[in-house]
């Protein structure tokens, strides 16, 4: 039975703490949830990025700043060495005070990601709810993804609950003790329902890390180049300037013909802001990406990936990101390659119906917002 807090003479904090762009948006919509849901305060703290999510939705930032990895801080030496040079030290050492000032103002922490927020939710010392929505057992078939150091702060007092991205990986967690559960994946939320509208196009999804989008924007305008006969749709992250983008697709031969880049008889239309119109309109992708790919999946689509120099979308990334959405992913090894398997899984009725049903099996249907923030009313309302 989860423990609850007293009940609070006026409407209870909630402070969200996540780490990365997908993290944002996890929290971002389980907010939302929790504001039409009963009165309630809210705060975030988001340890990657400037927080731009939550601003939109005008949900009050505490601090929050970008590193030059994107948060890949730990997962990649030269991100590492990136961060260290970019103030990292200060950065975390601030972030962890401009927490440690609102601790006596939170009803209830709600981390998001990995062990980084959880971690600094356990040392605010105060009720947490965990969200492990970066990790999933598909990642390591026959143990769990989660060492004990997490399972630990899982299993604390002031943990109320934790919520995997999965059945299989909160059926594990429960079998380690842990009090977890799966209500679904808030990722898919805030999505555009797809409706009758029949796809026609192809989506470029480079990510939303500076430098590195940039840098695989302009191997997907390859394998764009490499298929001809079609549309083409960039959804470009709102937070980096298009600019970026043009400029250096100018230099591999590009022209700029606002608001489409072109070469030969290949246009692509950058669309900034526009992510959720371009899902809609795109039949397969070509991405380089976490969140979105994860988003295309859920939604049905196919979508052809390539790895990248990094840090975040390597070789091995792609390979674990196909472990974890299993055939609604196709890595290749070059724009070429990834053009060719492109048109041939297009020209497959049957296979595209099953990359259909994968994507559900993976990915779960909209709503599970709305069913977390509902758990932590009754956490803190009796």
């Amino acid at each position: 039975m989860l423990t609850r807090s007293s009940v609070l003479a006026e409407a209870p904090h909630i402070f969200l703490l996540s780490n990365g762009n997908g993290e944002d948006w996890v929290g971002v919509q389980v907010a939302l949830a929790l504001k039409k849901q009963f009165p309630v305060h809210l705060s975030a703290l988001p340890l990657v990025g400037e927080g731009e999510l939550y601003q939109r939705e005008q949900i009050p930032v505490v601090g929050g700043r970008w590193l030059p990895s994107g948060g890949f801080t730990f997962k990649h030496f030269p991100a590492l060495w990136q961060d260290l040079q970019g103030g990292l030290v200060t950065h975390g050492w601030h972030m962890t005070q401009r927490a440690l000032n609102l601790k006596q103002q939170v009803s209830l922490t709600l981390a998001v990601g990995d062990i980084l927020p959880l971690a600094l939710a356990w040392g605010l010392k105060r009720p947490y709810i965990f969200l492990g929505c970066t990790k999933s057992d598909y990642y390591s078939p026959g143990r769990s993804c989660y060492f004990w150091p997490e399972q630990r702060l899982m299993r604390t007092r002031r943990c109320l609950h934790s919520f995997a991205r999965d059945p299989q990986t909160a059926h594990r967690l429960q079998q380690s003790g842990v009090p977890a559960s799966y209500l679904g994946n808030p990722m898919m939320d805030g999505l555009p329902e797809v409706g009758p509208l029949v796809p026609t196009g192809v989506g470029l999804l480079p990510g939303s890390r500076p430098q590195e989008a940039q840098a695989n924007f302009l191997c997907l305008l390859t394998c764009a180049r490499a298929m001809t006969g079609t549309e083409f749709m960039a959804a470009l992250a709102p937070g980096l300037p298009l600019a970026s983008f043009v400029e250096p697709a100018l230099s591999q031969g590009w022209q700029w013909q606002e608001p489409y880049l072109v070469q030969g008889q290949t246009k692509v239309w950058l669309r900034t802001g526009a992510f959720g119109q371009v899902l809609q309109e795109s039949r397969l992708f070509f991405a380089m990406a976490g969140t979105a790919t994860e988003q295309a999946v859920g939604l049905g689509r196919p979508v052809v990936t390539i790895p990248g120099a990094g840090p975040q979308f390597t070789a091995r990334f792609a390979q674990l990101q196909e472990q974890l959405l299993g055939e609604s992913v196709l890595l290749c090894q070059t724009p070429q390659q990834a053009a060719q398997v492109a048109q041939q899984v297009l020209a497959d009725p049957q296979r595209l119906a099953r990359i259909q049903a994968n994507g559900l099996t993976r990915m779960g249907q909209p709503g599970a917002a709305q069913d977390i923030a509902r758990f932590i009313q009754q956490a803190l309302v009796p």
